[in-house]
């Protein structure tokens, strides 16, 4: 028979166990509630089923919900004949997540996840499918148990073969810049300074039961273990950063950081552009990361099946709204 002690501490980690298991179905719905669902184009509501305070695009480009939008979609060539007025063909766009791996400080009332999402537009030409990844933080809306989970950042990225992100080198080779440059709040410095240190980001992932990482490859997407096997991969290609730029929130719980990277190819005597869309909480004075997730603006949108007829000239609806965070 166990000691009095022992099954206390038995039943206080089954309590936990129970909460954290309850804590991630109410983020998982959270989550679906606001990005699951169709989005009709019909009426003068553009903007996409979700939104937060903070949302990336996969090229790196705009960080609101309207601009992450007009990035998404301008790219498909079925949509418009023109760039100020490509949502004449769009009747819907449906938006569906997959498998979510999430993860829950229930103590901070803070939440983050990564999981794969596809996209069906439905166009005067067409259907046209897409299949992205998103990332995003989720906190509790007040202190205390069962109040509710809510979306503020999300993240999107595209992926690509190997291949076509070598073949895509393009940007002269920068030299690698330093934290006190790029940084401009402690949490950026902190960030730059001890993740792109040698082996420094396998070194600094979190000690959270769940943590994500995805590559701009297909395959490149693991969870636990197999997402620092990836970090450490990374920790071997000489990424160099070029820009940072965070947002925090529940007071400075966790932290949402767009850090531009390069990736030089040392056979084109170039680099490729990237951008790192990471998640991070503090622990022991610094900041670690929970969540990584690579993309690129060579990854583009999938063709549409057919171009729309020359016959089909939409009406003038205005010229898309200027991306407020731009390459360097």
């Amino acid at each position: 028979m166990l000691p009095a002690l022992s099954r206390v501490a038995i039943l206080v980690a089954l309590a936990a166990s129970t909460a954290s298991a309850d804590s991630k179905a109410e983020v998982d719905a959270a989550i679906r509630a606001t990005v699951d669902g169709k989005q009709s184009y019909s009426d003068n509501d553009k903007h996409p089923p979700w939104a937060a305070q903070y949302v990336l695009s996969p090229d790196g480009l705009g960080d609101t919900p309207q601009e992450v939008e007009w990035r998404l979609l301008e790219e498909i060539p079925a949509i418009y004949k023109k760039r100020e007025a490509w949502k004449a063909d769009i009747s819907d766009v449906d938006w569906k997540l997959g498998t979510l791996a999430i993860g829950v400080d229930d103590k901070r009332g803070v939440a983050w996840f990564q999981g794969p999402i596809a996209l069906t537009i439905n166009t005067c030409c067409g259907v046209v499918k897409d299949t992205m990844r998103m990332s995003g933080i989720v906190v509790q809306d007040g202190a205390g148990a069962g109040k509710p989970w809510k979306p503020v950042a999300l993240a999107l990225s595209r992926q690509l073969p190997d291949a076509r992100l070598f073949k895509g080198a393009s940007e002269q080779i920068s030299d690698a810049v330093g934290a006190d440059i790029l940084g401009k709040t402690p949490i950026e410095k902190q960030i730059i300074a001890g993740w792109f240190a040698k082996g420094g980001l396998a070194k600094s992932k979190a000690s959270a039961s769940t943590i994500v990482a995805s590559g701009t490859a297909p395959a490149e997407y693991a969870t636990n273990a197999g997402a620092v096997k990836l970090a450490a991969a990374w920790d071997t290609i000489d990424l160099r950063t070029r820009l940072i730029r965070s947002r925090t929130f529940a007071n400075d719980a966790i932290v949402m950081a767009r850090i531009s990277v390069e990736l030089p190819v040392a056979a084109e005597n170039k680099a490729s552009p990237m951008d790192l869309y990471a998640i991070a909480i503090p622990e022991a004075g610094t900041w670690h990361w929970v969540s990584l997730q690579f993309t690129t603006p060579l990854a583009k949108a999938p063709m549409s099946p057919k171009q729309p007829p020359e016959s089909v000239v939409p009406p003038d609806m205005g010229s898309p709204p200027p991306p407020q965070g731009v390459r360097p």
